[in-house]
């Protein structure tokens, strides 16, 4: 009997990684394990572009449900569990649900796994308003005490949550994430993009938003230091920070300051199959962050075979282990020599073969274990 999960894009257009996440869960999940059936939910007016998304990767149209705000969360923490979202998943007949922001309250109606996706609130404080900072720890500290089963996306992550936490008594599912590309992307197809974006013949893709704990600032400062030749940086990624709104006007002063136009261009949002042909035809993908998550965009170079310039956090090292080249992300001169040292990029640096089976491997992988917590979930309930 199929068991049918429900998840839920909230908010998408203020954190794009999160709804990328869930379409990429979706995607493989129906791929390797066809005993799980994905079922989205999402606001009735999100865009079309993401409604095609949606149906891509699930199969079907999302089912419509009200965006949830901070208020709901606040209820829910206070006491009053959210139900008319859970009662909207009973009626689409959802067996356990994914709890990937938010809370639904101490008694949710179904069977529920809920994700942390990171512990940033505790590692960089400084980036959080305290209204931000408060919400994140109460939701972590509501999840940890009534949840039976919690989803980290890393070693590192349960490290993090150990070191803050403590041993907590629910049991913690401990699950890297593998992508599967939306759509076909190479040489290429990325060389058409670079021509059509007017981007020169090298550059080093850092796609991502523009938050403040990115660290495109260290780049800018990394890229003014390099004596002689400067490679070409290009960062695409939505512009917006609300927890730091000079952030963009700052960067651009500087890079004014610098003259430092040429080698550091800012695209802004670029559609997705823009970023995965930048991706593949790039002579590296940098994440330069301070802190981070199990990335994306570290999965996606991954499976399409372009090599990795990342700060040398923890959970950068757990992903892409001896395949990538490491700084230090508070160091401009560390980032500085390894951004320098990033050599062109070979049009085939691995045989399309063994890219493809190493990929689908991970995502098997990825598929066993993210579907064994869920029916952990529903077996404890049941």
């Amino acid at each position: 009997m199929p068991l049918r999960v429900g998840f839920r894009l909230v908010r998408a257009h203020e954190w794009m990684g999160g709804a990328n996440y869930i379409l990429n869960v979706s995607r493989v999940l129906r791929t390797w394990a066809p005993e799980i059936v994905p079922v989205m939910f999402a606001s009735p007016d999100i865009d079309k572009g993401l409604a095609k998304r949606i149906e891509a990767a699930t199969g079907a149209p999302a089912l419509p449900l009200r965006d949830r705000g901070h208020g709901d969360d606040l209820r829910a923490m206070l006491g009053r569990d959210e139900l008319e979202s859970t009662e909207q998943f009973r009626a689409a007949g959802i067996d356990v649900l994914f709890e990937s922001t938010g809370y639904y309250g101490k008694r949710p109606a179904l069977p529920t796994l809920a994700w942390l996706h990171d512990f940033q609130h505790r590692g960089l404080p400084g980036f959080f308003t305290h209204r931000q900072w408060l919400t994140r720890e109460i939701r972590n500290q509501l999840v940890l005490r009534n949840r039976t089963d919690v989803l980290l996306s890393s070693l590192a992550a349960s490290d993090d949550l150990k070191r803050f936490y403590g041993t907590p008594k629910a049991e913690i599912h401990v699950v890297p994430f593998a992508v599967q590309l939306e759509r076909q992307s190479n040489y290429a197809h990325g060389e058409a993009a670079r021509k059509r974006l007017d981007l020169p013949e090298r550059f080093i893709f850092f796609p991502g938003q523009f938050w403040a704990h990115k660290n495109h600032k260290l780049v800018i400062e990394a890229l003014g230091q390099i004596a002689g030749e400067k490679p070409v940086v290009v960062a695409a990624g939505p512009t917006r920070d609300l927890r730091a709104p000079n952030l963009l006007s700052e960067m651009v002063d500087r890079i004014d300051q610098l003259g430092l136009w040429r080698n550091f261009r800012i695209m802004g949002s670029l559609p997705y199959a823009d970023i995965l042909a930048l991706a593949s035809r790039a002579d590296a993908i940098l994440n330069p962050s301070q802190f981070e998550g199990w990335s994306t965009t570290v999965e996606e170079a991954k499976a399409l075979g372009t090599p990795l310039v990342l700060s040398n956090l923890q959970v950068h090292r757990e992903q892409a282990g001896n395949i990538a080249t490491f700084f230090d992300p508070h160091d401009p001169v560390d980032c500085g020599r390894a951004l320098a040292a990033v050599p062109p990029r070979l049009r085939m640096p691995d045989s399309a073969a063994s890219l493809v089976a190493r990929n689908e491997a991970a995502q098997r992988q990825f598929a066993q274990s993210f579907g064994a917590a869920l029916t952990r979930a529903w077996e404890r309930w049941n």
